[in-house]
């Protein structure tokens, strides 16, 4: 007589919860890489808008030279503008150093750039 026997085959509850818990953790890890590609890119849009606002004050310093010295201004809510202005050794060169730092930044975005001005 040929008995078979019959197992099913089926997992166990232990299995279950092992492949749950793995599924969970791999979910949480994406998340966090999303939420910090998020903050990533948020960060990145308000330094180029700090480098935009950096490049045109410079090329309002090109139109019309400042005197020397150093001035501080806000733009808006969002950044802080520190623009530096001393001579050269040419008297129809000026130094302009340009920082624009977004709200809540720990570092800026800096130019400098040596212009022409009329002698006075």
């Amino acid at each position: 007589m040929n008995t078979r026997t019959s197992r099913r085959r089926a997992f166990t509850l232990l299995e279950v919860l092992v492949a749950v818990a793995l599924v969970a953790g791999g979910g949480i890890a994406i998340l966090r890489l999303v939420r910090t590609g998020a903050n990533a890119a948020s960060a990145d849009v308000a330094y180029t808008a700090a480098l935009f606002a950096a490049i045109d004050e410079l090329a309002r310093a090109r139109i019309d030279p400042p005197s020397p010295g150093a001035e501080t201004t806000a733009l808006g809510d969002a950044m802080r503008l520190d623009r530096w202005t001393r001579s050269t050794l040419h008297p129809s060169l000026l130094e302009v150093r340009v920082r624009v730092t977004p709200a809540g930044a720990v570092a800026g975005i800096e130019l400098v750039e040596i212009i022409r001005a009329p002698i006075s």
